[in-house]
């Protein structure tokens, strides 16, 4: 038992040092040779020999050491599948790279090991540790790791930002997450084998500190595909909870104070500053501001959607790369071409077509030496007929795939059609109020104008508290839950109409006199003494630069939202209304 202890230990060290330098990459293992030269090296050995041996005597005794040496490397491979799970669960999902890159050394290195050894399948021992061994399983731990991880620490906690498609750990975490810590006591050769996991650690350093589209593909390497489903489902019971749980009473709370009197869009005449100062300090927006639980739950909850559905749009992105880039391998085997251009006024019913009366390359070759053989033996026939399942197949499973974002656009759709309180109370004139309003487009209209302004540096005592910006403490994802629920609602045309923040930028673009955002000679002269008790020396501060450039960007990010959601989901607009022209008396 010693000895085959012995030997396994140095077999399995041995192909997992193999795997390792297989997978390392050529450029950065030349670069570390420059500063520990002779590390990064395979030893040389005689273990494919000894492994071939069946027939041994030890002690008077005939043993099978090519099944006994199986056995006790096996126990090593289970015992570092065993790990690489343990380690991931007590990880963050930034982490998802790191642990892929784990997978792949050890299934390298069992196939490695499986040409000279019997082993089970490798396959077989990931979803026996993974809990997806019995049919009564839903789904197994890594998926339901991955949902508790996505919905209880990146969503409510994280930052997204749209141009660089990641999530930034934020400031401040709205709610604490824990989870369970594992200590994974293995020695280093069981990640990337011996002398190989420093080169490897220093490499995916830097993706721990965010999680985006390499993470996304790095799950999907892990993950099985009936596994997505499950997260999806978790990811529309989050959005759901937020919606009824949080989101609907802190409407009704912003409704009853904009319900009060109107918000008259300030005038254009007088420019940016004065509009700016003009809303900043009407009654509503004040009463709205001073609201305490306005960022913790408003705010909040808007955030928590949009990053759901943020990471399910680049989930899907993440997946059609990949199913891209399968079908362009097997498409010209398939004799699969894209579709030629449509004349104007056409759209082409599907992406791409099959040439007319002619096979695969692959299929037409395989046809040939069949012919040429006879085609009299069994295994011929066999061949031929499995080449003509396989062409029927590639030619039914060709057209594109049901999108994931979409489906759970629409289940949202769904949800928000049994609820009331988003779409307010009915015009007075019949038609549109443009003054007041408390449909959902107002109220994230009024929530976005404060999300823009710039907060102002709290003096305690003689020292000075740092304030954030909302966008460095919430991201993308307020922008992303507020315009996906505007768009699913119907009001997308009413809100980029009667948006505070376009009125105001439209101001700045349209007034040429104005200069850095400020008031002209001109414009102060008009200005009345006791117009709204305003104080002209704080217009020309740089807080409403900051507005400025913030609501530039918000007004970039909801352009870029709209335009995706309409890309997916078309909903059917508030019901156009007629009217026509006074008869003549």
């Amino acid at each position: 038992d010693q000895l085959l202890h012995h030997l396994s230990n140095e077999i399995f060290k041995y192909f997992k040092t193999l795997a390792g330098s297989i997978l390392l990459d050529n450029r950065l293992e030349m670069a570390f040779e420059k500063f520990r030269q002779g590390v990064l090296k395979v030893p040389v050995s005689r273990y494919t020999t000894l492994m071939s041996q069946q027939t041994v005597r030890l002690l008077g005794r005939v043993v099978n050491l090519q099944v006994l040496l199986g056995q006790y490397v096996l126990k090593k491979f289970r015992k570092n599948i065993s790990g690489i799970l343990q380690k991931f669960e007590s990880q963050p999902l930034s982490y998802a790279i790191e642990a892929k890159s784990y997978l792949d050394n050890a299934r390298l290195a069992h196939a490695l090991a499986s040409k000279h050894l019997p082993l089970d399948s490798f396959d077989t021992i990931f979803k026996e540790y993974d809990g997806r061994v019995s049919l009564t399983q839903g789904c197994g731990k890594i998926a339901a790791q991955i949902a508790d991880e996505l919905t209880n620490e990146i969503f409510p906690n994280w930052t997204f930002c749209s141009g660089t498609r990641r999530f930034v750990s934020g400031i401040v975490h709205a709610r604490k997450h824990e989870r369970e810590v594992r200590k994974v006591r293995l020695e280093k050769y069981y990640w990337h084998g011996h002398n190989f996991h420093i080169p490897n650690s220093d490499l995916q350093g830097g993706s721990k500190k965010y999680f985006g589209a390499e993470h996304v593909h790095a799950l999907l390497d892990i993950l099985d595909p009936s596994d997505i489903p499950f997260i999806i489902k978790e990811i529309i019971g989050q959005i759901e909870s937020n919606l009824g749980g949080v989101l609907m009473p802190s409407m009704e709370k912003v409704q009853a104070v904009l319900q009060k009197a109107p918000i008259a869009p300030p005038p254009s005449h007088m420019g940016p500053s004065i509009a700016y100062q003009g809303l900043l300090n009407n009654n509503l927006v004040k009463a709205v501001k001073s609201w305490s639980a306005l960022k913790s739950l408003f705010f909040q909850s808007l955030r928590e959607i949009g990053n759901s559905l943020a990471f399910v749009h680049l989930l899907e992105s993440c997946m059609n790369e990949r199913n891209d880039l399968r079908f362009s391998q097997v498409a010209f085997y398939t004799a699969v071409k894209p579709h030629p251009t449509p004349a104007q006024g056409q759209i082409p019913l599907t992406p791409f077509q099959y040439e007319e009366g002619k096979e695969s390359p692959f299929h037409s070759v395989v046809s040939k030496v069949y012919e040429k053989l006879g085609g009299g033996s069994l295994m011929q026939q066999q061949i031929k007929a499995n080449m003509d399942k396989t062409e029927r197949y590639m030619k039914c499973n060709i057209e594109p795939t049901p999108s994931i974002f979409a489906a759970t656009l629409r289940r949202v759709s769904d949800i928000l059609e049994t609820v009331e309180v988003f779409d307010g109370a009915e015009p007075a004139n019949g038609v549109l109020d443009t003054h007041s309003g408390s449909d959902f487009a107002r109220v994230f209209s009024v929530a976005q104008f404060l999300f823009c302004v710039s907060p102002k540096e709290e003096m305690d005592g003689k020292e000075t508290q740092r304030v954030f910006e909302e966008h460095a403490l919430l991201g993308d994802g307020f922008a992303w839950g507020g315009c996906a629920l505007v768009h699913l609602l119907g009001y997308s045309a009413r809100f980029e109409m009667l948006d505070l923040c376009n009125h105001i930028l439209s101001i700045a673009e349209a007034d040429d006199l104005t200069k850095e955002l400020g008031l002209t000679a001109d414009q102060l002269k008009k200005l009345p003494q006791s117009s709204q008790k305003m104080n002209t020396g704080m217009l020309q501060t740089g807080a409403l630069e900051q507005f400025m450039r913030n609501a530039k960007y918000t007004r970039s990010v909801n352009n870029f939202v709209f335009s995706t959601m309409r890309a997916y989901c078309s909903v059917n607009p508030i019901k156009d209304l007629r009217f026509s022209p006074p008869k003549p008396t």
